[in-house]
C-alpha cells in the first residue's frame, strides 16, 4: 500500500490515523447492524440460493445470489463514510480511490456457509468483515451469526457482543478463565 499523500485529502484535509480509525469502526460497526437486519429475513425465506457465477480461480465453489449483498453494503457504508479502502472479496475486490489512496484493507466473507444453505441444511450463516491498516495493522473486524442474529464486533483490544434484539447495545465479553476441562458441568458440542 501506500503512505498518505497529498491525493489523500478529503475536502482539502488529510485523515489522520485517529480519524481513520474512526471511520473504520463505525463502518464495521454499521455493517454489523445492517447486514443481519438485511439477511436475517431473506435466510429465513430461504431466498438467494441461484447459482449467478463461478468463483475465479476456485472451480468448485459458486456464487449464489445472496452472496453479492454483503460487499454491495460494506461498499455503501465505504462510500458514505468516505473512507479510503480497498476491499478483498470472495468473489470482487473493489477500489475506493475517491477518497484517496487506500489506506484501510478490508477483507469480507459476505455470505459463508453458502453451500450448506444452498443444499438447504440447517447450518448457521455468517458474514465476516475485518479491516486493517495499510502496513497490516488490525483495527476492526466483525463476524455475524445471522440466524441468531448476533455479531462480535472487535476494536481497541476488545471483543463486544450485539444483539439484534436490542439495538444499539454491545455487551464487552471476556475470555474464559477455564484451563482444565475437568468440570462436573463443562460440555463439549460441535
Amino acid at each position: 500500500m501506500v503512505s498518505p499523500q497529498e491525493s489523500d485529502r478529503i475536502n482539502g484535509e488529510l485523515l489522520s490515523p485517529r480519524e481513520l480509525n474512526i471511520r473504520t469502526r463505525r463502518v464495521i460497526t454499521d455493517y454489523a447492524k445492517n447486514a443481519i437486519k438485511a439477511l436475517y429475513p431473506t435466510v429465513r425465506r430461504g431466498e438467494g440460493r441461484v447459482v449467478i457465477g463461478s468463483v475465479a480461480g476456485r472451480p468448485e465453489d459458486e456464487q449464489l445470489g445472496i452472496d453479492s449483498y454483503g460487499e454491495d453494503l460494506l461498499a455503501n457504508l465505504i462510500r458514505d463514510n468516505q473512507l479510503p479502502a480497498i476491499v478483498l472479496g470472495e468473489h470482487n475486490t473493489h477500489t475506493f480511490t475517491e477518497f484517496g489512496a487506500p489506506r484501510v484493507v478490508m477483507p469480507i466473507d459476505a455470505f459463508d456457509n453458502s453451500s450448506e444453505y444452498k443444499r438447504g441444511l440447517d447450518t448457521p450463516v455468517y458474514t465476516v468483515v475485518s479491516a486493517y491498516s495499510s502496513e497490516g495493522r488490525p483495527i476492526s473486524g466483525v463476524i455475524c451469526n445471522i440466524r441468531d442474529k448476533k455479531a462480535f464486533v472487535v476494536h481497541d483490544g476488545g471483543v463486544y457482543e450485539y444483539d439484534a434484539e436490542t439495538p444499539d447495545h454491545f455487551q464487552q465479553v471476556f475470555a474464559s478463565k477455564r484451563t482444565t476441562l475437568k468440570d462436573d458441568n463443562a460440555t463439549i458440542a460441535s
